[in-house]
């Protein structure tokens, strides 16, 4: 192999390891001014989406999850939101996020109605379309760890909502690595999957404005 043939295949390979590098720094960057860690700061939205995260044996919510869920309380009760969006994974038979999720927000005293669930939010991109396509959500907090929000925004963005973040950093749960590193390349699945998203594949599926009744999503498996 000749020498300018040896710096094409450098450079073919460095580029898509440059690229991925220089989006991943700029996303942080850019969405960072829509992360809002002090709630008086927030203007009041429609909706809090709370994005699901694993559950214990006991049907608890681990660490990460009660986070997010006591931070999103906070918002209902504060005022800055008068509808709750719990979107998480519910595919499985003996598993189910969203049902853990809505039962310890009934017990800080969420009014039933007020609480929406997403059965098929078994991923940051299907909870973000789910909001808006199958709920209507046009303005709406999302409330999960830092790490996570940027990808969240990212998406909301794509998506054309106006979307705050706000940080559930409470203590309860410490980000490590696997979770930095995994998020790294989900923001760039994300961006490639959502170029080629068709929201014409959910005209068929029954929606549930955020104007009705919460609970009549309680039993449904969308």
């Amino acid at each position: 192999m000749n020498s300018k043939a040896r710096i094409l295949m450098i450079l073919l390979t460095l580029i898509p390891a440059l690229s991925l590098l220089l989006a991943n720094g700029l996303i942080p960057y850019y969405y960072e001014k829509w992360i809002q860690t002090d709630p008086e700061r927030i203007n009041p939205a429609q909706v809090a989406l709370i994005l699901g995260a694993s559950v214990t044996v006991k049907k608890e919510p681990s660490g990460v999850l009660k986070e997010r869920l006591e931070k999103a309380a906070f918002l209902y009760h504060t005022g800055r939101v008068q509808k709750l969006i719990v979107s998480g994974d519910n595919s499985k038979l003996y598993y189910d996020e969203v049902n853990v999720m809505k039962d310890y927000l009934l017990k800080k005293r969420v009014s039933p109605e007020d609480i929406f669930i997403d059965h098929a939010g078994i991923n940051t991109r299907n909870s973000l379309i789910h909001t808006k396509y199958i709920f209507g959500a046009k303005r709406i907090v999302i409330v999960t760890q830092k790490y996570h929000l940027y990808r969240a925004l990212m998406i909301a963005g794509i998506l054309d909502m106006e979307a705050t973040g706000y940080p559930a950093n409470m203590g309860f749960y410490k980000t490590n690595l696997s979770s930095r590193v995994r998020e790294f390349f989900a923001r760039i699945k994300d961006i490639i999957s959502l170029y080629n998203f068709d929201p014409d594949v959910l005209k068929s599926a029954k929606k549930y404005p955020l104007s009705g009744n919460g609970k009549q999503t309680w039993n449904v498996a969308d």
